[in-house]
């Protein structure tokens, strides 16, 4: 925004059409920027010396008002007017001239030149248009806080459908493995009856023969066990994988149905639904891999 300075030296010039510098009396507003407004009040002129107030108010980020009021005073030469805002500590410097309803103003101030259009006006306007600035400043922040609020629920939204997605892909997977898991049972017993039946042919071989077809055999066996130890194995580290998998995408899940109670314009009902069905998935991949293992520690003591 424009700045005012609070020391000022201000330079204008009496209302075109007036003989008598008394004309220059009154008030004149200046609210062109946007988080702001300014009123030079122009009390007394008494030959050349000029005497008044001048007030500012601006808006902070959260729509408070700031305002200011200082004290003015100066002299008139024919049309210009140089007055000066005090308060101690710096001096700036106003050069314009009088428009057909206010004044013209450059503010010099720390090398820099800004220019106000100050119009004449009843002072009631001035706590007027601070009010209306500060209702248009806060309906800005109030639009600005809704489409970041909008933005945020439409990524919020895109998070949610794509964990959908991966729950239902996630629990089809894991009904796949909850498949082929419940067939390890018979699985481990069909090698373990192989075993049987090898060492039965075993007991079966004579003298003559144990030496050539005995070591035959018993190769057999410990290639069937090796067959049921590694399914076994990739069975327990597929579950443990799944485990670890699924806590971090149920966590997920638990944690986007939390923003889901804080956001009504969000659709969570069919991430509620997927998470309960991949919960279910788990659950039951847990019971038939307790089977599984079962199953494989049974058969291994027929070994």
């Amino acid at each position: 925004m424009r700045v005012l300075g609070f020391i000022l030296i201000v330079t204008a010039a009496t209302v075109a059409g007036c003989s008598n510098n008394s004309g220059l009396t009154g008030s004149y507003i200046d609210s062109d920027y946007g988080d702001g407004v300014m009123m030079v009040q122009i009390d007394s002129v008494d030959n050349r010396n000029v005497r008044g107030t001048v007030s500012l108010a601006t808006f902070g980020s959260n729509g408070v008002v700031q305002s200011t009021r200082l004290p003015i005073s100066g002299t008139i030469d024919d049309k210009a007017v140089n007055l000066s805002i005090e308060n101690g500590t710096a001096n700036s410097m106003f050069n314009g001239t009088t428009t057909a309803d206010g004044l013209d103003l450059t503010l010099l101030s720390n090398g820099g030149a800004v220019r106000y259009r100050f119009k004449r006006a009843d002072p009631a306007e001035f706590n007027k248009t601070v009010e209306s600035l500060r209702a248009h400043m806060v309906q800005s922040q109030q639009d600005a806080l809704k489409a970041q609020t909008t933005a945020r629920t439409i990524q919020l939204q895109g998070q949610i459908d794509g964990q959908v997605e991966r729950l239902i892909a996630d629990a089809s997977e894991i009904s796949g493995a909850v498949r082929k898991a419940d067939k390890s049972g018979n699985y481990y017993q069909s090698l373990a009856t192989k075993n049987d039946q090898l060492r039965a042919y075993q007991a079966r071989l004579g003298p003559n023969d144990i030496s050539a077809r005995g070591p035959q055999a018993e190769a057999q066996i410990a290639a069937n066990n090796a067959q049921a130890l590694s399914a076994h194995t990739r069975a327990t580290m597929y579950w443990q994988n799944v485990q670890s998998a699924t806590d971090n995408e149920l966590k997920r899940a638990s944690e986007l149905m939390a923003d889901c109670q804080t956001d009504s314009r969000l659709n969570c009902s069919r991430l509620t639904s997927a998470a309960a069905e991949m919960a279910n998935s788990v659950a039951v991949l847990r019971s038939t891999m307790s089977r599984e293992s079962s199953a494989y520690e049974t058969e291994q003591s027929r070994n």
